[in-house]
């Protein structure tokens, strides 16, 4: 009898013993490497497995900790922006608040951490296009604010809650796993559909504040933000999470609300937004842009702003700015000498940006089409309320098939689905079923002829035929390519 089956009898589950057995000399080695580290290290791999718990995954996580704490975590991040660990703790744990079977099964092997990302983002993009369930009340939630437009804010009494998750198109705060101080404030419809998810720290702060999908909170839920803002049981805001960009800023309210949050004793909410994201302290009222004490805070928290506080018109002090911190581009007044060109350059490497930029930027359709035909996967970040939008998409798909996932389906037209299979065949993938024509489906598999796995079965012999494929053709050839 295995030892596995001995652990199933007597009621033990042999997993995490197996677990830790695994990977505990890693662990060892990293704290002997690194012993002036060892309560960063702790604190770190105490999260890890709270939420990653494979053997796979714990073993890819401390080889990205090493790289950290031995100042080279650029040899494995790929593309991805890393600024620190519990930024990117916030963005790898959130994706295992979904419980997505493809999710789950990924095997983590030696993938940079850009990489990784971008085939779990695949999952997430899907899974987020499909409709979910209203959530139920539970034991301990309470209705916390009646809105005058019907909605209501609800009081989640959970650090988690995957049925939050499901309806709102997110994790469900799988960081409250780890932390179970946390708990969920949901705006949701009369008929109990999640709208916005904002996360509640035990101090009564504002961690995450997103919409749904982890979208940044659209205008027209301002007055519903305000409410809650408004109310007694919230002290502060601290901002953060995954893709902090899309957290709602106090900034994005009108100049009017933002009076309105000092004169009812909320001034601190200012200071906590410039420490959260100084950056926004760029989109403040000019009133609060010039206060002092929140220049300093800003300077404090961002120097490079010493250079164009008090300043903004001048564009000698915005390119030293710039020079200095090249994402003060996206803040730049749009007279600045080579405006467009610095734009251009730097969303298509920081493309997320484009979720916070002024609409002198982010719909600006000459700034867009670079950075799309560059990189696909900025569409993501591209609001389909957007002018020329579609326009917009084809390009992106011309030029990268793959970005066809980031295009919202009613979108999928059949010349939109033939420019992404022309460009890249995988892209079949995600052309919808009833666009899986025959000349969509030969196209595709003259590209890449492992995508005959996505052609419909009627199909398959005929393509197979016109196409001359072989009938000894194995799938397993590609998957070794």
């Amino acid at each position: 009898m295995n030892v596995g089956r001995i652990f199933e009898l007597a009621g033990i589950s042999d997993d995490g013993i197996l677990l830790e057995a695994a990977y505990d000399g890693m662990i060892a080695s990293l704290k002997k490497d690194f012993p002036n580290s060892i309560k960063e290290i702790d604190d770190n791999i105490k999260q890890a497995k709270t939420i990653l718990k494979k053997q796979d995954r714990m073993v890819w996580y401390i080889k990205i900790l090493r790289a950290y704490l031995n100042n080279d975590i650029k040899r494995v991040s790929g593309n991805y922006n890393f600024i620190s660990m519990n930024m990117f703790n916030e963005d790898l744990f959130h994706y295992y608040g979904y419980n997505i079977g493809d999710i789950e099964n990924i095997e983590y092997k030696n993938q940079n951490i850009s990489e990784l990302f971008e085939t779990l983002q695949s999952y997430i993009n899907k899974y987020q296009q499909s409709d979910k369930a209203p959530v139920p009340v539970r034991k301990g939630d309470y209705e916390l604010i009646k809105c005058n437009d019907g909605t209501s804010w609800w009081f989640v009494d959970r650090s988690y809650c995957s049925e939050e998750g499901r309806s709102g198109k997110h994790c469900g705060n799988v960081m409250g796993k780890h932390d179970k101080t946390q708990r969920i404030l949901s705006l949701r419809s009369v008929n109990h559909n999640v709208i916005l998810t904002f996360i509640l720290l035990e101090n009564g702060y504002l961690g995450e504040m997103k919409a749904k999908a982890n979208l940044k909170p659209a205008e027209k839920y301002h007055a519903n933000i305000m409410q809650l803002l408004l109310n007694p049981m919230i002290k502060g805001i601290k901002g953060a999470g995954a893709a902090p960009w899309m957290n709602f800023s106090i900034f994005d309210l009108p100049e009017n609300d933002i009076t309105v949050l000092i004169n009812h004793g909320k001034k601190s909410f200012i200071i906590d937004q410039i420490v959260s994201e100084p950056m926004e302290f760029l989109k403040a009222p000019e009133y609060i842009k010039a206060n002092k004490e929140y220049q300093q805070v800003a300077i404090q928290k961002l120097p490079e702003l010493k250079y164009i506080i008090g300043k903004e018109n001048d564009l000698d002090a915005w390119e030293t700015a710039i020079r200095e911190n090249e994402s003060l581009i996206i803040y730049a007044p749009n007279t600045l000498k080579d405006f467009k060109e610095l734009v251009i350059y730097y969303l298509q490497e920081n493309a997320k940006d484009l979720m916070k930029a002024p609409k002198y930027i982010s719909q600006d359709f000459d700034i867009l089409k670079e950075v799309v035909e560059y990189n696909g996967y900025a569409m993501q970040y591209i609001m389909p309320t957007t002018p020329r939008y579609e326009e917009i998409c084809k390009i992106a798909v011309s030029n990268n098939g793959v970005a066809i996932e980031y295009v919202p389906e009613e979108l999928r037209t059949l010349e939109i689905c033939k420019l992404a299979v022309s460009d890249m065949g995988i892209a079949i993938e995600d052309v919808p079923e009833e666009m899986r024509t025959l000349e969509i489906c030969k196209i595709a598999v003259s590209n890449y002829r492992f995508a005959i796995q996505y052609v419909p079965d009627h199909l398959k012999d005929k393509v197979k035929q016109e196409l001359n494929i072989q009938e000894s053709l194995d799938f397993s050839y590609f998957r070794m390519l």
